[in-house]
């Protein structure tokens, strides 16, 4: 995704490398996300504009996140990593730092 703009065809390949990935054929991915064989090859190719609807099955038959079929940013393992442990570290910063305001509590803890 550009500047709100969607490349299609980008999405398209995106689809189609996470399907091979999967060592499914096309009409495979087709039959689990319930659109045509010929509907799921347009998109793949770019020739053809997905709804979300569609978009959504697709994601969901191949256990991809929404984004990462639309946007392109696949995160790998250790990318997901490093994002949850700065998700927690920054919980147990306010948490200390509710706890400091409250009574000097944190301080305690060190």
């Amino acid at each position: 995704m550009n500047d709100g703009i969607v490349d299609y065809a980008a999405m398209g390949r995106r689809i189609s490398r996470l399907r091979q990935e999967k060592h499914w054929t096309q009409e495979m991915l087709a039959e689990k996300a319930h659109i045509s064989l010929s509907f799921l090859g347009h998109i793949e190719r770019g020739t053809r504009i997905a709804s979300l609807e569609s978009i959504v099955r697709i994601s969901t038959a191949l256990e991809a996140d929404i984004g990462d079929i639309v946007n392109g940013k696949q995160m790998d393992e250790q990318e997901h990593d490093v994002r949850n442990r700065r998700i927690v570290i920054r919980y147990v910063g306010a948490w200390l730092h509710s706890l400091s305001e409250e009574d000097g509590a944190a301080e305690t803890l060190f």
